[in-house]
């Protein structure tokens, strides 16, 4: 191959201009920017020959040393502190590029932020790396549609050293029910049922649940519903369903002997489709009355279901053709396809000793296949950049790049409260697992929390997070969008979600811009 190439003379310019290690931080940098096969096999074959590894090293380490923090900081970081953008000292190098490129960072002050106390964010991050607290994470700050911060952190898995990067592939978990929530709202712009309809009118395996009354196990007590669940019930975790894993109810019990469990039931195939698993839970009764609390619930898979059979067509078909292809979410989907591997994190836990243990490695990962079952609660893989992009759309009243994906009406459903006041402190009791944070003045949309007030961080802000730790918030009122990634299980073992509001409404300084 050439070493004329456009790419690989840029390499060498970077080598020249900026300087830092030749390590693993340096190659995910690179391919950041060279994500197809082609481009990614270039910049391999400068990285990896002997000849011009030995070369890049030597000019590398003789320029700018200090600019690294350690093995772990990509070179974005470093050209972050000497005051370069990575994606425009890469932009010459070709057109063709642009489209997977990462978008250029806005000045902070422009867009009414302190740079000086962005950075805050990243030592803050920096330091639950640095204590060995989280393994890695990346964070994204955006406000009217541009990107002003962009950082990552510490390593996506600790045994091989590969660093966190912005397009690492992370599991979100529980942040798929606002992605399925807008599924859903797509569905429902699309006609043939109403948000006020009653579930059992599209799954009538449901038309007969019962409701826990009393008793546990085989002396459990039920009594019928006192009214049917409608769809929005299914959206707002108010339509009487548990998890497993919620202990606290006896029904969760049932779950676990039901073969229910919350993140596993979908992947192995003894339930084979969202209508057996319609039927599966229908012979389980009801935690709850429908509409009587919120508690965080399987409703999603079944609004999965609703949809299915509301379009006639599979629910991640559906979801690809209205939802993440028109974002172009191309690192999204319900499983990490061979090629990407290479880019998937390691997922943690704390250990007895307060370490950190991987629980879940690329190579032995649930999401090396499809699912069995394409479901709504919990199954989707994504990047940051990716879910910034979801995100947006939701900030932009349903729009990006031009692409309608939802009316603003709709969007405006997805983002505001329908709790009643009675069912705002059976919310706050779960949000510490739900997004990170406190759950004092919130309600609950569709999918996520919404902050009902500016005292706890701008009035109408919806916000969720997943079980791996992942949380993000949207601020239309202030143009302001917000994602952090991690892979620390649980969720709620650090206040993350409160940790990136402050920061960023501590940055705010010019709300007005």
């Amino acid at each position: 191959m050439s070493l004329k190439s456009p790419l690989r003379q840029g390499v060498w310019k970077l080598a020249d201009d900026v300087g830092s290690s030749v390590s693993q931080a340096c190659r995910s940098a690179f391919q950041i920017l060279a994500r197809n096969n082609r481009r990614r096999k270039i910049v391999d074959n400068v990285l990896t020959n002997p000849s011009t590894k030995r070369k890049t090293r030597h000019r590398l380490q003789y320029r700018l040393q200090s600019l690294g923090r350690g093995a772990g900081m990509t070179l974005r970081r470093a050209f972050h502190r000497a005051g370069f953008s990575l994606c425009l000292s890469m932009s010459a190098l070709t057109a063709s590029a642009q489209d997977n490129a990462v978008p250029a960072l806005a000045s902070p002050a422009e867009l009414g932020f302190d740079a000086a106390r962005l950075a805050e964010l990243d030592r803050t991050l920096q330091g639950y790396v640095d204590r060995g607290e989280l393994p890695g994470a990346s964070v994204l700050v955006a406000r009217h549609g541009r990107i002003v911060h962009l950082a990552a952190f510490g390593q996506r898995d600790i045994d091989t050293a590969a660093p966190m990067a912005d397009d690492t592939i992370i599991r979100v978990y529980s942040m798929a029910k606002p992605v399925t929530a807008a599924a859903v709202m797509a569905a429902y712009e699309k006609g043939g049922f109403s948000l006020s309809d009653p579930v059992a009118r599209y799954v009538p395996e449901l038309a007969d649940v019962r409701v826990y009354a009393d008793g546990e196990g085989d002396a459990i007590e039920t009594v019928p519903a006192q009214q049917q669940m409608t769809i929005e019930n299914l959206l707002t975790h108010t339509a009487g369903f548990t998890m497993s894993f919620q202990i606290g109810t006896p029904v969760a019990k049932l779950y676990q002997q039901a073969g229910l469990q919350s993140a596993t039931w979908f992947l192995d195939g003894s339930i084979p489709d969202l209508g057996a698993f319609a039927e599966r839970i229908s012979s389980v009764p009801l935690a709850y009355q429908p509409d009587e609390r919120w508690h965080y619930g399987l409703g999603f898979d079944i609004a999965a279901l609703v949809v299915e059979r509301t379009r006639g067509q599979g629910f991640d078909a559906f979801l690809q053709e209205r939802i993440l292809g028109p974002l172009k979410m191309g690192d999204t989907g319900f499983h990490v396809p061979e090629g990407s591997l290479d880019r998937f994190a390691s997922l943690y836990a704390r250990n007895a000793d307060g370490g950190l243990v991987a629980v879940e490695t690329p190579q032995r990962s649930a999401f090396l296949k499809p699912p069995a079952v394409a479901t709504g609660s919990g199954a989707l893989v994504s990047t940051i950049l990716d879910y910034y992009r979801f995100a947006q759309m939701l900030c932009n009243g349903g729009e990006l790049d031009g692409v309608r994906v939802l009316r603003p009406g709709s969007v405006d459903l997805m983002l505001s409260n329908h709790l009643r006041e009675d069912q705002f402190g059976q919310l706050a009791e779960a949000t510490p697992f739900g997004f990170g944070g406190t759950g004092t003045g919130v309600g609950f949309g569709y999918g996520g929390a919404v902050v009902l007030d500016d005292e706890h961080g701008g009035e109408g802000t919806y916000m969720w997070g997943g079980a791996g730790s992942t949380t993000f918030f949207v601020d239309r009122r202030n143009g302001i969008v917000a994602v952090l990634m991690t892979q620390l299980m649980p969720s709620g073992t650090y206040p993350l979600g409160d940790v990136l509001k402050t920061a960023v409404y501590e940055a705010l300084v010019d709300p007005a811009h």
